[in-house]
């Protein structure tokens, strides 16, 4: 009787934290949605590229920060993913990506982090960060 009582509390924490993958994407998915983001940039289609950010924010804003990219570093000629971390929390779940991105004007190091709320089918890019010489942040 006492192994059953010390072994609900496991079995409950366990079945809590496997709920938490529920409804979120395979890695392979967000993979997809960084790997077509870098496509669309390498096309120069800034339309395109927008469209794997998340809806939380104003498309002008996503648009404008990537104009701005463009014209600070120019076009991107090549892009490799080198980590990724995925963090699972109440909400939802976190993918992070760690890419070297070369431009026209020279390589840069960025994170590109995806976000899947527990309540929503959307995965979408929340945040785009990069640093490179002679980038600057408007």
């Amino acid at each position: 009787m006492w192994q059953a009582v010390k072994t609900f509390p496991l079995i409950v924490l366990l079945f809590a934290l496997s709920a938490c993958d529920v409804g979120s994407p395979d890695q392979s998915v967000t993979d997809e949605i960084v790997a077509a983001y870098y496509q669309a940039m390498i096309a120069g289609d800034i339309d395109q590229a927008q469209t794997y950010f998340s809806t939380q924010r104003l498309p002008e804003e996503w648009s404008s920060h990537l104009q701005d990219l463009k014209q600070q570093m120019g076009g991107i000629k090549s892009f490799k993913i080198k980590n990724t971390e995925i963090n699972t929390m109440l909400r939802g779940r976190l993918y992070t990506y760690d890419v070297s991105v070369q431009y026209d004007k020279g390589p840069a190091a960025e994170v590109v982090s995806l976000f899947n709320a527990v309540d929503s089918d959307e995965t979408s890019i929340v945040s785009h960060t990069i640093s490179a010489d002679g980038y600057r942040k408007p």
